[in-house]
């Protein structure tokens, strides 16, 4: 087994559902859930001066975010992180008022979106 470099542990005060690493190593992706049905993107700088994980930007996103990529790309003029994820959601409106988490098979949509 590899042995790591370096290892960080930082309180992201909600549950973690997946994160990724920005290319360089400075910037932290991560998916979180807060409470049931509440999802969001929340961006950490790694090695800030006060903390470890110094959170910089949080999105709320309306399900849970898959497939999460993170980069360093221009838009129009400016550099700047995108971000990208999939995410689902149930496809008849009867379904997506239950708020329940569905059994497999059930219809849903899937949608990319990028941050």
């Amino acid at each position: 087994m590899p042995k790591s470099y370096k290892a960080w542990r930082f309180c992201a005060n909600a549950d973690v559902m997946s994160l990724k690493i920005v290319p360089g190593g400075k910037y932290v992706v991560v998916s979180i859930c807060e409470g049931k049905n509440r999802y969001a993107l929340m961006l950490f700088m790694m090695e800030h001066r006060v903390e470890v994980a110094y959170p910089v930007a949080k999105i709320a996103v309306p399900t849970k975010a898959y497939k999460l990529e993170a980069k360093y790309m221009r838009h129009e003029t400016e550099m700047g992180i995108m971000i990208s994820y999939v995410r689902r959601e149930l496809k008849r409106a009867s379904d997506r008022t239950a708020k329940y988490d569905p059994p497999f098979p059930t219809l849903l949509l899937t949608e990319h979106s990028a941050v």
